[in-house]
């Protein structure tokens, strides 16, 4: 069998030969990274406040309700305080190779610089709302915890995955625009 022949917009559906492009950070990405980074210290107040009033035993894990369904020791509470930092950290890593991303169309000189804003914005997007639904959850866990509230609230689940949907539907209408 002969050689596959490519054309040149097919190569750059291989991410190693897309143009590596580093396009400025945009505004939104600037504020964006500013409220994480509020988010964050955040999550740090809510540990040191909390920490001195956490009974031995405190909530590790919710219904789809929000209510409590499996316990473990207090010192539990430190990996859910921890996961905010660690989300920014990988996130923001990650954000610095928008080459290597998937696409669902075709890359090329002419968008690239387009679609690799876009997709760093979407990144650093989910990233503060991750860090944001992780800070809430510590934040009402640790309420859950020292018995000032009973539950998660009953639309913390549903708001995170509408928001989150609704960030993935925003970047695929942009970029799907920014194609050509």
């Amino acid at each position: 069998m002969g050689a596959m022949q490519t054309s040149e917009p097919t190569r750059f559906f291989d991410p190693a030969s897309r143009p590596r492009l580093v396009p400025p950070r945009s505004t939104l990405e600037k504020a964006l990274d500013a409220l994480g980074v509020v988010a964050l210290v955040l999550a740090g107040v809510v540990l040191v406040t909390y920490w001195p009033r956490f009974p031995e035993t405190i909530p590790t894990h919710f219904d789809g309700s929000g209510r409590p369904d499996g316990w473990g020791g207090r010192a539990t509470i430190l990996l859910l305080g921890l996961l905010p930092y660690v989300t920014w950290v990988a996130l923001t890593f990650l954000g610095r190779f928008p080459h290597r991303f998937n696409y669902p169309w075709t890359i090329t000189a002419e968008n690239a610089d387009r679609q690799y804003l876009l997709s760093r914005t979407l990144l650093a997007s989910v990233k503060v709302w991750a860090v944001l639904v992780l800070v809430h959850l510590l934040w009402r866990t640790s309420l859950v915890a020292v018995g000032e509230a009973r539950t998660l609230g009953v639309a913390f689940l549903l708001v995170s995955l509408l928001v989150l949907f609704g960030i993935l539907l925003v970047y695929f209408v942009q970029a799907y625009r920014a194609r050509y």
